[in-house]
């Protein structure tokens, strides 16, 4: 039986026979004029990022904790990511984008370690394992030397394992020739951070939460900068370093102020 279309007329019922071939045949230079004309817009892709993984060993039975690490892409000056090695000597960063890293390791106690132009690449990712070798920490700041004499602003944002973000953490920057007091605060619920109007140069970070390794690093900002703090869980047995148990500098009125 061939299909059939129904017109509602008032009073009566018209049955138009139609056969269904001549009315595909009939739209179909239509249809096709149609997407002929059509305009398709590309849709850009999202970034996609990637990981840096490692892990840090005096020896094979003999795990590095609490080093310190700085992850810097060689394109991209004013960014600092910073974490540090858990209680297995494991570390990671996530959510990195495509290009060309330099990796500072470094430990009170132990000789410090550079890796340069590690590549990462979507979607693989980069695997960086070293042994730190007994001697003097080289503890001199990363980034470029700083120039000029505008003022900076400083945003960051501190974060657990899980990619949230940890409130209630203490950021505090000490410039390191002590031309400007220390500055500090607690970050909100996010995690996020922020410090405008610093003088460019060489700063310390000290980033410290409870039940986390504490974070400390000296950093050169010359240009408005971000810092990424990822903190790791400090373990039960965590012996910290002398410099870890120096108390904060403390800025100290003149006499008749006191």
């Amino acid at each position: 039986m061939k299909p059939t279309s129904r017109v509602k007329v008032v009073g009566a019922t018209l049955i138009l026979w139609m056969p269904f071939v001549a009315v595909a045949a009939a739209q179909a230079p239509a249809n096709e004029t149609e997407v002929a004309t059509e305009v398709r817009t590309e849709v850009p892709s999202r970034v996609k990022l990637t990981k840096l993984q490692g892990r840090t060993r005096e020896s094979r039975t003999r795990d590095v904790v609490g080093a310190m690490i700085v992850v810097q892409r060689e394109t991209d000056p004013s960014t600092f990511y910073l974490t540090t090695s858990g209680g297995d000597g494991s570390f990671f960063i996530d959510r990195l984008p495509d290009g060309n890293y330099t990796v500072r390791l470094s430990r009170e106690g132990y000789a410090s370690e550079v890796k340069t132009g590690v590549r990462l690449k979507y979607p693989f990712r980069a695997v960086v394992e070293v042994t730190m070798e007994l001697g003097e920490a080289d503890l001199s700041a990363a980034g470029d030397a700083a120039t000029g004499a505008r003022a900076i602003d400083l945003k960051g944002s501190v974060s657990g394992a899980d990619g949230n973000g940890i409130g209630e953490v203490s950021v505090r920057i000490v410039r390191q020739d002590g031309m400007v007091d220390p500055v500090a605060m607690r970050t909100p619920v996010d995690g996020t951070f922020s410090f405008d109007g610093l003088p460019p140069g060489e700063w310390r970070l000290e980033v410290v939460g409870i039940g986390y390794l504490p974070v400390r690093q000296r950093l050169i900002f010359n240009i408005n900068s971000a810092v990424a703090v990822q903190l790791v869980k400090q373990p039960m047995d965590y012996i910290p370093s002398p410099l870890e148990l120096i108390p904060p500098e403390a800025p100290i009125a003149p006499e008749g102020f006191r």
